[in-house]
Formats: C-alpha cells, structure tokens, sequence
C-alpha cells in the first residue's frame, strides 16, 4: 500500500502558488525571477501594479514595501 498526503499541500492537483495566490511573502517570491529580494519592472507583469507598489518611486519594490501597499488596499 502506498500512503498519500492528504491535506492542504495536495489540494488543487500538486499546484505551485503563483503570482497572484498565498502570502505577500508567497507572491513575491513568485515575482522575484532572480531571487534578488527586489522587484523590478520586468519583473512585474502590470506597470499600474508596480507603480502602486512602488511606494517611495525608486524603481525597485521591496518586500516591506509591498506589505504596506498590499495592506493599504481597498
């Protein structure tokens, strides 16, 4: 007999969360292809997204600054 996990890290066939599904911390790392600990432009699929995460403009969204943005919306 083969014993299979059965909770929530098998539901929905074995999925990775994705850009838009789980934690900020989940999300981030999802966007951050190079793993850098920041998100830039071409990392972030929406530009109107990466402006409102862009809190203080400088071209890069940090992790804290995602969380405030995030945690600010509507």
């Amino acid at each position: 007999m083969v014993w299979v996990r059965q909770d929530s890290r098998t539901q929905g066939g074995g999925r990775r969360t994705g850009p838009g599904e789980g934690t900020v911390e989940e999300r981030f790392r999802a966007f951050d292809r190079n793993g850098d600990g920041k998100l830039t432009p071409d990392e972030v699929p929406n530009e109107r997204l990466f402006k409102r995460l862009d809190t203080n403009a400088d071209g890069v969204v940090t992790l804290d600054e995602a969380r405030a943005a995030l945690r600010r919306r509507p």
